[in-house]
Parts: structure tokens; C-alpha cells; sequence
């Protein structure tokens, strides 16, 4: 609620207290999302400027820019082992390295990609339309749900194995074992919270 904090990175520990921050002005833009990249943080963020989406590697000890790399409709970013990339409504980017930049995945038709992770298997997990499982190499969609009824925001995928799933009004932890790639059912959900 303080507009102040508005589009800052912060690392805040268990007490809430700030330890450290990343402004709009050390960035050059308004930051939307952002991950631990190693010991460095990866942020994606928006520049009206320019109307263009970045995604940077920036030591928020030293508040250095290591790297930005321009991209299209970031919606959201992602770290894959020593790689990283983001998704874009229907298409799933990996940074490749210089030289090769941004390639292409996967392309998802139909789809509004909300948000991505990367499962233990190197799969893409998606939320937007349903949550689904998607195949790293060719997208195909492996398992699907729709048992929120398109409310789901993000989801991500536990260390026990279950995905935990964010919808506009709760929490809810599922087996990923009992969702159906046919039927997009789910026979077993625990909510965690309302």
C-alpha cells in the first residue's frame, strides 16, 4: 500500500525488515517480477520509455547492471539450471547465451501464460487457462486442470511433489499424480487456505 515501494525488488527477512532493495531508479525501469539468478538477482521489468520489456542481471549487493537483455510481452521469467527465459502469452523463450539470444521453446496455441516454473522433471509448469504440465522440448501438455474454474494465478511444484496452486481466493496444494491429461480433473485436492 506504500506507493513509495511501488516496482521495488526488496529481500526482506522473517522479521519484515528490508535487507535489501532495489529502486526504479537503479533499475531504469519498473520492475515486475524477479528471481535469485546464483548470487545475483534476475528482474524483469518495463521501461514506458521505450515500451519495451527488459530482463537484467543486477548484484543487488553493488546495485551493478551485469546484463540486460530485451525481450517481447514478458509475463513471466524463469531459471532453468545455469539457463534462464520468460514466457510471453503462448510461447515460452530460453536465453541461449550471446550470439543466440532468446529461442524459442515452446509454443502453446491457445494459451494465456499467467505465470511458469521449471519442475524437478525440466518440465514447464503454466498457469493461466487451467494449470498445466507442459513437455520442455515440444510444449505438448502432459497433465492438465481446470478444477478452479480459470482462476488460477500461480502454481508451483513443492518439494514432496504436489503443486501448490494460488487462485484469486486461496491456496490449494493437489497431486500432480492425480490430474488427468484427458479429463483436466483432479481427484484429490487438500486445501491449504482460504
Amino acid at each position: 500500500d506504500n506507493t513509495d515501494s511501488e516496482y521495488q525488488v526488496q529481500e526482506i527477512d522473517h522479521s519484515g525488515n528490508v535487507i535489501k532493495r532495489l529502486t526504479p531508479e537503479d533499475l531504469g525501469c519498473s520492475a515486475d517480477h524477479a528471481l535469485l539468478y546464483g548470487s545475483n538477482w534476475l528482474i524483469s521489468c518495463y521501461d514506458s520509455d521505450t515500451s519495451q520489456y527488459k530482463i537484467m542481471e543486477v548484484n543487488p549487493n553493488t546495485k551493478n547492471i551485469l546484463s540486460t537483455k530485451y525481450a517481447e510481452d514478458v509475463r513471466d521469467i524463469f531459471v532453468k539450471n545455469s539457463l534462464y527465459g520468460y514466457a510471453s502469452a503462448d510461447t515460452i523463450y530460453l536465453y541461449k547465451g550471446e550470439g543466440y539470444g532468446f529461442q524459442t521453446q515452446a509454443y502453446l496455441s491457445g494459451e494465456a501464460i499467467i505465470s511458469i516454473s521449471v519442475l524437478e522433471n525440466g518440465n514447464y509448469l503454466i498457469s493461466g487457462s487451467g494449470v498445466k504440465e507442459a513437455d520442455a522440448s515440444s510444449g505438448e501438455v502432459i497433465k492438465e486442470t481446470y478444477a478452479f474454474s480459470g482462476n488460477e494465478y500461480d502454481a508451483e511444484e513443492l518439494s514432496n511433489g504436489n503443486w501448490l496452486i494460488l487462485t484469486n481466493n486461496k491456496a490449494v496444494e493437489i497431486n500432480p499424480n492425480a490430474v488427468s491429461s484427458s479429463s483436466g480433473g483432479v481427484s484429490s485436492i487438500v486445501i491449504i487456505q482460504n
